[in-house]
Order: C-alpha cells, then structure tokens, then sequence
C-alpha cells in the first residue's frame, strides 16, 4: 500500500509537472543564485523551485546549481558566475530542451533522447546531443570550448585554421590546424571539394558540424592511400584514431 500511494504521488506530481510550463526542478543550490522570469525582476533561487519554460538562471561568485529535467532525468550542473536561458517545449509527455548559454560554464549530463531534442548554444555555437555527459564553456574574450566526458556531440560552429594536407585524389577530405588540435574535414554529402593541391599552409574559415568519433583502420588506411603513402606507412597503421571531425557546409580558402 505505501509502494502504491510513492507511485500514485509520483505519477501525479509528474502529470502535473509535464503538463504545463514546468520542465525542470532546482535539486541543490549553492551560495547565490538568482532567476528571471518573463518581464520581472531577478529572484533569489532556493532548492525545490520550478523552473519553467522561458526562465533565465544566473549564478554569483561562488554560487552554483543543480537542476533536473522533470521528462527523462537529464540533469545542468551551472557553475559561479553564469548565465542561461532554458526553454522546453512539452510534447506528448517529453520535453524539447534548448539551453542557451550567455557565458560561464555548464555540465549537461543528458539521457537517451530518442526523438527529442537537447541543445546548448551561444551566440557561435550550437551543440546538439543525445544521450552524453559533457562540459561547455562560453567566455566572449576567448571563445567556447566543448569538454566531452561521455558519448557524441555534435557542433555547429564556424573556425577557422590552417591546411596541413588534402585528398590528392579528388579534394574530398583535409586535415587542418586549428590551435593545437587537427580537425579532420570532408564536406556535406560530397556536395563540393576543395583544389587537391596549391592549398596546404593557407588559412581557411569553415563552417559546419563538429565532433568527436572514432576512425577506423580500415578508413585510416583508405585516407593513407588516398594522400598516396608509402605501402610501409600504410601497413603501420595498426589502431584506430579518437579525432575531432568536422562535416562542412561551406568553406572559404584565404588567398594571400
């Protein structure tokens, strides 16, 4: 009987919940921590508040934050000194999520999202996820940067970096710089390529989708042979690549 009536609660606060505006619960608050709601002033954030569609969170030096989506248990970590607007879409008892991160730093902690969406943006990216556990970081003097703990995220974004090599056999593929990290490129559904030689050392703005994925031997041997490898450096390819990837919409070339 009293399993039954934790049931019946449960279901009952959740149809509640999932019925309106209501998508997430602030489950710990630290230090201070203040919401927006609509056209109103900003208010202190306690644990167990609501937070619905639309809200805008800010976190203070030393504050931070916890929050729990009420549809599937995804779960924003906010830490000090940041701030967001979430915004949740209920459909058909799920909740379409679209955090958008002003700056400071966020972990997203998302469960399997079958057919929904959960997205983190700022004003230059947009990182679309479905079920992974990953850090984002907005700072307007040195950019965003992804921290990825667990599973694949994907990113849209515009970079920029350097051209180390390029498929010498139609163009379809590249390796460019961008800072300390190589970023394998090929392009949205062979739609265009790029000059097979003349182009490495040249600057290139792109823009795309990013993310992290595992390159197979067999792939990897297929690109060596494509850039016309020696068969000794071929054959030395033996383990698979973690590599940050990139699927471009458009690039532009830089011509000095």
């Amino acid at each position: 009987m009293i399993l039954f009536k934790k049931i019946f609660f449960t279901f009952f606060i959740f149809s509640f919940l999932i019925g309106s505006d209501r998508i997430a619960v602030a489950t710990k608050v630290i230090g201070s921590v203040e919401f927006v709601r609509g056209k109103g002033f900003a208010k202190s954030l306690k644990k167990g508040h609501i937070i619905e569609s639309g809200d805008i969170l800010k976190t203070k030096k030393g504050g931070f934050v916890a929050i729990l989506f009420i549809d599937d248990k995804s779960a924003l970590k906010i830490k000090e000194n940041t701030e967001l607007e979430i915004v949740g879409n209920n459909k058909n008892q799920t909740i379409a999520k679209r955090i958008s991160l002003m700056n400071g730093t966020v972990r997203a902690q998302v469960e399997d999202q079958r057919n929904k969406d959960f997205v983190v943006q700022t004003s230059v990216s947009v990182a679309s996820v479905k079920g992974t556990d990953f850090w984002m970081i907005s700072d307007k003097s040195k950019g965003d940067s992804i921290i990825g703990i667990e599973g694949v995220i994907q990113l849209a974004n515009k970079i920029s970096g350097e051209i180390i090599d390029v498929c010498p056999k139609k163009g379809c593929w590249m390796n460019v710089k961008v800072d300390s990290d190589t970023v394998f490129v090929k392009f949205k559904d062979y739609g265009f390529f790029v000059p097979k030689s003349g182009i490495e050392g040249k600057s290139i703005l792109m823009s795309g989708i990013i993310f992290r994925d595992t390159i197979s031997v067999n792939r990897l041997k297929h690109y060596a042979e494509d850039a016309k490898k020696t068969i000794e450096e071929i054959e030395s390819i033996t383990q698979p690549e973690y590599k940050i990837n990139m699927i471009a919409e458009a690039v532009a070339i830089r011509e000095d």
